[in-house]
């Protein structure tokens, strides 16, 4: 007997509408996007009566607006659209990380999908590269992807041996956001494996050890968490989900990648929990991974300092 499938597919109820927020700043290069996103809600077979547009000022105001128009109980999923551009400071990158932490706290909060479609570029042409069409695709088409600095790709960096560690950092990065992904969506690992490798320019990440990442943490979740179990303080169920993906991966490379340093590991963990996670989800994240290496690699951590939570 085949074991059951379910896998999602965009269908709206009977009087159910789908929410799509622009910011009007930068419109020229938001304006491609909500293009790209009506072609793709069409394509879906969302018919335009049960599509609402709602304007706001800039992608500061995406969260709020998302917030209070998903409580609207005909709403069924919002799509924010909105791009932040470099000035003379890294001032766009905090408006760009902290947008869209918002947005990721309202479906959390909400337990609708919102989908990111904020953009974080260095220059405008890198913004209209990406709100231009692409090869068989509408303008703006494509999945939402998660904001992002978008900076210059290419050498130069330094590299451990035969590893990039800024790409390696990446594919951490990268990782938890599919897991994450896996975990709402429950799509199968190869299908948003997939995804990720056509739609987040895999080029600036070590694709083969975000692979390995994802599948592994897949294949061992079982030994991961009862690894986990005693040095939590709550179910590993009850764990916030961005924190549980950044301690999954941890605990991997702690079992399955004795060339890595403790302290690499764990510091990446925190990292990562702290750019996608809530306030100070990074500290459980440190704390709970110092005590379990600890335990895990009792020799290279005996002569280390307790870390501080």
């Amino acid at each position: 007997m085949a074991p059951e499938r379910i896998e999602g597919r965009l269908r709206l109820a009977a009087g159910r509408r789908a929410l799509l927020l622009a910011a009007r700043y930068n419109a020229e290069i938001v304006d491609g996007l909500l293009e790209g996103a009506l072609a793709a809600l069409r394509r879906h077979g969302v018919p335009d009566e049960a599509i609402l547009l709602i304007r706001v000022p800039g992608a500061w105001e995406l969260p709020l607006a998302a917030r209070a128009w998903l409580a609207r109980p005909d709403a069924a999923l919002a799509v924010a659209l909105g791009c932040v551009l470099r000035g003379e400071t890294e001032h766009f990158r905090l408006v760009a990380e902290q947008a869209s932490r918002g947005l990721l706290e309202v479906a959390l909060a909400t337990g609708k999908p919102v989908g990111n479609g904020l953009l974080a570029v260095h220059s405008r042409e890198q913004a209209l590269a990406r709100a231009a069409p692409g090869p068989g695709q509408p303008r703006g088409g494509g999945r939402p992807r998660r904001a992002r600095a978008c900076g210059p790709s290419g050498g130069g960096a330094m590299r451990r041996g035969d590893v990039d560690p800024a790409r390696r950092t990446r594919a951490r990065r990268r990782a938890l956001q599919a897991l994450y992904a896996l975990e709402l969506s429950g799509n199968p690992v190869g299908q948003v494996l997939a995804e990720f490798a056509e739609e987040r320019d895999p080029e600036k990440a070590d694709v083969a050890y975000f692979e390995e990442l994802v599948r592994g943490v897949c294949r061992e979740r079982e030994r991961i968490d009862a690894a986990l179990a005693p040095v939590l303080d709550r179910p590993i169920a009850r764990v916030d989900p961005v924190e549980r993906c950044a301690l999954r991966i941890g605990v991997y490379e702690l079992l399955f990648r004795a060339e890595l340093p403790f302290k690499v590991v764990i510091d990446e963990a925190v990292q990562a929990a702290r750019q996608f996670g809530a306030d100070y989800g990074y500290a459980y994240v440190n704390g709970v991974l110092d005590r379990l290496a600890r335990e895990l690699r009792p020799q290279e951590t005996r002569s280390v300092p307790a870390r501080e939570d």
